[in-house]
C-alpha cells in the first residue's frame, strides 16, 4: 500500500487555540496519510485530538483555531493540490465530492428546520449528480440501504421526530450519497444499536470495495477499529504515541497507553455465563422493592402532514412490567425504536403514561402533577443518551452542575456546591480549567462526563443512564463505570440501564429485560441471558457485536 501515493498526507500538523492574550498547543506535530482503498482507525482518549485532526483535514477547524504544518497535499484526480496555508476557498471544492464527514453528534450536524430527505436531495443537487423525480428516488434508496424503516416516512420526518440512531443514519445517509473518494467517520456507530450496528458497519465496507472508498474512522470502540481499520494510531495529549498495522497494534502493542486502552474494555460472558476478569463479582440486590413498574403502555400520536389524512398511534410502550431494588442495577437492551428511551422519559415523568403503575419509594407517581414531578427528581434522575442537547448551550460547565443544587437545596450555601461541584468533577475525570468552559467548547466525552455529574450531583436514589458512557473512549468509560459502582455501594443508589452495548450491560447489571416493538421479550439474570438466549432476537442482538479483534 505504500508504493501507491497517499490520497492525503499531512506532516508537521499543529493547532492552536486562542484565549485572549494566550495560546494553548492541542495537536503536537501529527504525520498522518491515508492512501487509497485503506481505511485508518485513531483512537485514543476524550480530548486527546481525534476530531480536531479530523477536522483540520478538511478545513473544518473552529474559529479560534489556527493551524500549522510542513506540508499537506491532497491526491486529486487532477493530481495533487497543496493546503498548507489552509485557504478556505481550497477545501470547498474538496468537501463532498472527494471528503464527506459522519460527525459524532447528529443531532447537531443536521438542520432542524428541514426535513431528512431534504437535507439529503440537497447534498445530491449541489453536487450535481441528479435532477428532477431522480433526487427524490436515490434519497429514498440511501435512507433504505442504511437500514431506517419505512423510508418515505422518515423521508418526510424532521430529525427531532426521530431516535437518535434514526438521525444517526440519516447522516451516514447524507454523507455517502455523494460519493466521496475519503469519508472521515467520527464515531459513526455511536448511537446506534447492535444489530443496526453491523448493518452500517457492513456497508461501509461493501462500499469501501466496490468504489475503492477510503476511510478514516474515529471510534473509542476497540472491537469496532479491529474490525474496521487496516492501520491504527492511537493519539494521547495531542501527539501521535504508536502507529502500526492493525494486527501488530492489538496483538503485540508496544506503548504503555496502547496496552492500558486494550485491557480497559468489558467482555461478554462466555458460554458458560462467566464473565471475564474485568468485570467485578455480582452483589445481592436488597429485598425491598425500590421501583415498581407494572402493565405500563405508552405511545405517540403522529399528526399527519396532508389534512387529508388520519393521524396514527404508535405504540411505544406495551405492557412493560419490573421492578429495582436499592443497590441493584437493571440492564435494558434492545435495537433503536425499541423503546428504552420512552421507558426512561416516561419514568421521569417527561412522557405521560397510557396505563399501568409505577410505584416509587411506596407512592404511585404515574399521575404526579406537575409540582410532584418537581420534588420526585430530586430522587429520580436521568443521564440523556446526547450530552449537547441535555446541557444548556448559555450556560458554563460549573453554572449547569451548581444549578440543581440551587433549586433543590437552598438551605446549603454557594460555597459548599462548589465545593460539591469540584469533588464530582473530579471524579469524572475534569479539571477545575472546565469550570467556566461552554458546551460546544468541550469534546463529545468531555460533555458527557459533565451530564454524568450534572446527574449524580443530587445523589438521586434512581439513576436512568440512557447510554451514559456511548461518547466515552475506553479509559474513561471504564472509570466512570467504576465510578457509578462505587456510588452504587456508597450510596444504595438502584440505576436503570440502557445501553446497545451488551458488553457494557454484562459488566454493570445483575438482571437484563430485552426490549423489542415496546415489549420484554426475555429477561432474568444477565450472565445467564447473555451466554445463552432463548429468544431468537436476543440471539440476533449477540450475533451481531463485533468481535475482538484476537478472536478474528
Amino acid at each position: 500500500m505504500n508504493d501507491q501515493k497517499p490520497l492525503v498526507a499531512v506532516q508537521g500538523l499543529q493547532v492552536f487555540f486562542r484565549n485572549g492574550d494566550t495560546r494553548e498547543e492541542v495537536l503536537r506535530g501529527i504525520d498522518l496519510a491515508v492512501y487509497p482503498g485503506e481505511t485508518l482507525g485513531i483512537v485514543g482518549e476524550s480530548g486527546c485530538g481525534k476530531t480536531l485532526t479530523a477536522l483540520a483535514l478538511g478545513g473544518l477547524l473552529p474559529p479560534t483555531a489556527e493551524a500549522y504544518c510542513q506540508s499537506f497535499c491532497w491526491q486529486l484526480e487532477t493530481g495533487p493540490v497543496e493546503m498548507k496555508n489552509f485557504r478556505q476557498e481550497s477545501f470547498a471544492r474538496l468537501r463532498g465530492k472527494e471528503l464527506a464527514y459522519i460527525f459524532q453528534d447528529p443531532g447537531t450536524a443536521l438542520n432542524p428546520v428541514m426535513t431528512c430527505g431534504s437535507q439529503i436531495c440537497e447534498v445530491l443537487v449541489r453536487h450535481g449528480m441528479l435532477r428532477g423525480k431522480a433526487v427524490r428516488d436515490a434519497a429514498l434508496e440511501w435512507l433504505d440501504r442504511v437500514g431506517l424503516p419505512e423510508p418515505e416516512r422518515i423521508f418526510r420526518s424532521y430529525p427531532h421526530e426521530l431516535s437518535g440512531g434514526q438521525k444517526q443514519r440519516v447522516m451516514i445517509a447524507s454523507a455517502l450519497c455523494s460519493g466521496p473518494r475519503l469519508l472521515i467517520a467520527d464515531e459513526p456507530t455511536t448511537s446506534l444499536d447492535t444489530t443496526v450496528q453491523r448493518h452500517i458497519l457492513d456497508l461501509l465496507k461493501n462500499l469501501k470495495n466496490e468504489l475503492g472508498l477510503s476511510a478514516l474512522f474515529i471510534s473509542h470502540d476497540l472491537d469496532i477499529i479491529g474490525e474496521m481499520a487496516d492501520r491504527v494510531l492511537v493519539m494521547q495529549e495531542g501527539k501521535i504515541v504508536e502507529g502500526k498495522p492493525v494486527c501488530e497494534l492489538f496483538n503485540a502493542p508496544t506503548h504503555p497507553y496502547t496496552r492500558s486502552l486494550l485491557t480497559s474494555r468489558p467482555s461478554l460472558p462466555t458460554s458458560s455465563g462467566e464473565l471475564m476478569p474485568f468485570s467485578p463479582g455480582r452483589q445481592a440486590a436488597a429485598p425491598s422493592v425500590l421501583l415498581q413498574v407494572e402493565g405500563l403502555c405508552a405511545g405517540f400520536r403522529i399528526r399527519p402532514r396532508s389534512m387529508f389524512r388520519q393521524a396514527t398511534w404508535l405504540q411505544a410502550l406495551d405492557g412493560v412490567s419490573f421492578d429495582v431494588c436499592p443497590g441493584e442495577t437493571l440492564g435494558i437492551v434492545g435495537e433503536s425504536g425499541s423503546g428504552k428511551s420512552t421507558l426512561a422519559r416516561v419514568l421521569l415523568g417527561l412522557v405521560p403514561a397510557q396505563t399501568g403503575k409505577m410505584v416509587f419509594q411506596g407512592k404511585e407517581i404515574a399521575g404526579a402533577d406537575p409540582s410532584e414531578w418537581q420534588k420526585l427528581r430530586k430522587g429520580l434522575q436521568i443521564i440523556f443518551q446526547d450530552p449537547f442537547t441535555a446541557l444548556n448551550p448559555r450556560q458554563r460547565v460549573g453554572e449547569a452542575l451548581i444549578e440543581p443544587l440551587m433549586v433543590h437545596q437552598n438551605q446549603f450555601g454557594r460555597a459548599e456546591h462548589e465545593e460539591r461541584v469540584l469533588g464530582l468533577l473530579k471524579k469524572v475525570g475534569l479539571s477545575d480549567k472546565f469550570l467556566n468552559r461552554y458546551p460546544h467548547e468541550l469534546s463529545g466525552g468531555q460533555r458527557q462526563r459533565v451530564s454524568i455529574a450534572r446527574a449524580l450531583v443530587l445523589q438521586p436514589r434512581v439513576l436512568v443512564c440512557d447510554e451514559p458512557v456511548t461518547a466515552l473512549d475506553v479509559s474513561i468509560q471504564a472509570m466512570v463505570l467504576d465510578l457509578l459502582k462505587n456510588l452504587q455501594q456508597e450510596l444504595g443508589l438502584a440505576y436503570l440501564f440502557i445501553s446497545h452495548d451488551l458488553a457494557t450491560v454484562a459488566y454493570m447489571s445483575e438482571r437484563i429485560i430485552v426490549m423489542k416493538a415496546g415489549k420484554i421479550i426475555e429477561s432474568g439474570n444477565t450472565r445467564t441471558i447473555l451466554a445463552r438466549p432463548e429468544h431468537p432476537y436476543t440471539r440476533e442482538l449477540l450475533a451481531a457485536v463485533p468481535g475482538r479483534y484476537s478472536e478474528s
